[in-house]
């Protein structure tokens, strides 16, 4: 029987090749782990204060996302694969607008660049502030603050209070039947689309009760409570 010669695959290669073919995908890997471990690091380390970045001015799309998140990260969430931001007038998060929140940041940049004491220098961050309100550079600032955690959510997390009704003028706690503002922590993007109004009268589903349940006080009552029941949150 003719032996495959020593060191040699039996398909024609080193087998030393092969092994460094492995531990060459091994180093690769290890690469990457340790690299998405320092990303994790460096947004838990997050400053407080944008000027501290880079120095005072961001020189990369990481540095800016930071600055974003920093200013702003109260007022976006992202849960993966969609971006929400805080409507302060309806008081309620909404899907979309983190680009204009992308906008806000480009006079930052510009006011970081000015505040650089050394003329030359200062003149070329600026010119460079000019340059991130192009789509590509916002768009990329965006997608590293998507990484941060202080930005993270899940999807399940909006909407999952089955006592919180949105509104267009607040939210209707179902259990004590009372409107009070929106907060952030509510989660709440949806909304029945009109004003809560306490004193509100209804003339129309009064007199369409009245006439299918021929006045029957006692029924209308039943039926008046089922229906309100069934626009609760959980129906036990």
């Amino acid at each position: 029987m003719k032996k495959t010669p020593t060191g040699n695959a039996p398909n024609g290669h080193s087998e030393s090749a092969v092994v460094k073919r492995k531990v060459s995908q091994r180093v690769k890997d290890l690469g990457e782990l340790k690299a998405e471990i320092a990303a994790d690091e460096a947004a838990d380390a997050m400053p407080e204060d944008p000027m501290i970045v880079g120095g005072g001015f961001p020189s990369s799309d990481y540095e800016r996302a930071q600055l974003l998140v920093v200013k702003f990260g109260d007022e976006l969430r992202f849960t993966g694969d969609a971006w929400f931001t805080w409507d302060e007038e309806r008081r309620r998060w909404v899907e979309g607008g983190e680009m204009a929140y992308a906008w806000k940041m480009l006079p930052v940049f510009e006011n970081l660049a000015l505040a650089i004491t050394n003329p030359d220098v200062s003149s070329k961050a600026f010119k460079a502030a000019k340059s991130f309100g192009n789509n590509t550079a916002l768009e990329n600032m965006l997608k590293q603050a998507s990484r941060f955690k202080q930005v993270g959510i899940r999807r399940d997390s909006f909407d999952a209070d089955p006592w919180s009704l949105g509104v267009e003028n607040g939210i209707v706690d179902l259990q004590t039947g009372k409107l009070r503002d929106g907060r952030r922590n509510d989660h709440v993007t949806k909304s029945m689309g009109c004003a809560f109004d306490a004193d509100a009268e209804c003339p129309f589903w009064q007199q369409f009760l009245i006439r299918v349940f021929s006045g029957d006080d006692e029924l209308i009552d039943l039926v008046w409570r089922a229906v309100g029941y069934s626009l609760t949150g959980p129906n036990y």
